[in-house]
């Protein structure tokens, strides 16, 4: 009994954790490494067939993520934050099966950390919507903007991908991550307000 319910927790994770597997091999730092990720996605194909819909999509998502968060991080742009302090408060009280004993809840609020959960879980919402379609076997093309805009990007990440990996293997020799560059970038963002639709056009020299 407790073999089989080991069984499905580590099939579950391997499900969660698929996702994963495209921009750790994209990004892995030598091909030895590159080699032992395409044998963990071969034994999962082998293990528990091919891929869902909605792990394709969010491997997609999760590709654009990592290549996202490899260009900003070079020019020395704060890491996403870490969740604040967080207070557990258990029920006593019986519960329906596989329900959490406890609340959580978070004495001290972050504004940044709100913000950017805020930004994930919209992101999370039009993932959903990609799945919905796809599923259903709908062009993204043909959907409200926003799908067709997340639509178009999943479309072209290998441009994404080559880009964000310039970025990170010469970072440190064209000063991006150290040095003059990184500060005018830095003082260049600090000007700049996130909220306004013309801040990203700002930032690329646009009119």
């Amino acid at each position: 009994m407790l073999r089989e319910q080991r069984s499905e927790l580590h099939k579950a994770h391997a499900v969660d954790a698929y996702p994963l597997i495209d921009i750790c091999e994209f990004f892995a730092p030598n091909r030895k490494v590159a080699k032992d990720i395409q044998r963990i996605r071969r034994d999962y194909h082998r293990l528990l067939g091919e891929p869902t819909v909605e792990q394709r999509a969010m491997s997609k998502f999760a590709f654009l993520k990592g290549c996202l968060y490899k260009m900003t991080s070079a020019v020395g742009q704060q890491p996403p934050p870490a969740p604040p302090f967080r207070r557990y408060e258990y029920d006593r009280e019986p519960r329906e099966q596989n329900k959490m004993p406890y609340v959580v809840s978070y004495p001290h609020d972050d504004p940044r950390y709100e913000r950017e959960k805020g930004v994930y879980d919209n992101e999370m919402k039009l993932v959903d919507r990609v799945v919905e379609l796809l599923a259903r076997g709908e062009a993204l093309d043909r959907a409200e903007p926003a799908v067709r805009e997340i639509g178009e990007v999943f479309e072209d990440l290998g441009t994404l991908g080559r880009l964000a990996k310039l970025v990170d293997e010469l970072g440190d020799d064209v000063g991006l991550a150290k040095g003059w560059l990184r500060s005018e970038v830095l003082k260049k963002l600090e000007g700049i307000d996130p909220t306004s639709d013309a801040s990203s056009e700002d930032f690329l020299g646009g009119s």
